[in-house]
């Protein structure tokens, strides 16, 4: 059950937080998560609190790789303003950054810093205890977000694009960090140029673009098989014949993962 909203205004003291003026809650995940915009003495903050005692390791994940990104040269994830970690919930109050437009909306460029962004995420180190998902392709593991698509995506003040929701951050291969941001803009109707962001994420991450794309072809259709029958029900019919063509292009192409 998420917190209440007068609840949001005690986590965002605990958390550090000075001033608190006004607590606006924005949505409650599908994690349990209550997510609440914060105006504080220096400024609004973004309040993400977990008290479901279901997800709080997941939480604490959370907090845990932010923290450690923190310390990485190049921004990845909005700044961490503080955090608690107790044995009655989690909370971290992030700086506020603007959500990214609709997947149909996004130039070409924003595509390409997006490319970027998830390269630059698998290139940095990653912090210790995350577990490993080992994918086929053989590649090394990296740190990998674990749920990237645009909605957990965002653009701070000097345009760049960042990460958020950080809870099912593992170490893996990578590839379907670049795979699933694909799949769930076309499940929406947009269309990633993905030959120029998988050369994009190639050169980033010092790999050959052409010996790359059956790699992210074989993570495609696992993830189809796999992690999407589930939330199929939730999008458009339209949305599902995109995925179902997809699949049927892979399968018939002799890509059997």
């Amino acid at each position: 059950m998420a917190p209440a909203p007068l609840d949001l205004r005690s986590w965002s003291e605990r958390a550090g937080l000075e001033g608190v003026r006004d607590v606006r809650a924005i949505t409650t995940g599908r994690s349990g998560s209550a997510v609440a915009s914060v105006r504080t003495s220096t400024g609004t903050v973004v309040v993400k609190v977990t008290t479901d005692p279901g997800q709080l390791a997941r939480a604490r994940r959370e907090v845990a790789v932010l923290g450690h990104l923190a310390g990485h040269p190049v921004p990845l994830a909005p700044t961490v303003r503080g955090t608690v970690v107790g044995a009655d919930g989690v909370a971290v109050a992030l700086e506020q950054a603007a959500p990214l437009p609709p997947a149909g909306r996004l130039s070409a460029g924003d595509w390409q810093a997006i490319a970027a962004l998830v390269a630059a995420v698998h290139l940095a180190p990653a912090p210790p205890g995350l577990s490993e998902v080992p994918g086929a392709s053989g590649l090394p593991l990296v740190l990998a977000h674990g749920d990237c698509h645009l909605d957990n995506m965002v653009r701070d003040g000097s345009g760049r694009v960042l990460l958020v929701d950080w809870q099912d951050a593992r170490r893996g291969d990578g590839l379907d960090d670049l795979v699933f941001a694909w799949q769930r803009a076309e499940f929406e109707g947009a269309h990633p140029p993905r030959e120029e962001m998988t050369a994009t994420y190639a050169a980033a991450r010092g790999l050959d673009g052409a010996a790359l794309a059956p790699l992210l072809d074989a993570a495609e259709l696992r993830l189809l098989r796999e992690n999407w029958p589930p939330f199929l029900a939730m999008g458009d019919e339209s949305g599902r014949t995109v995925l179902a063509r997809r699949l049927a292009a892979l399968t018939s192409a002799g890509r059997e993962a």
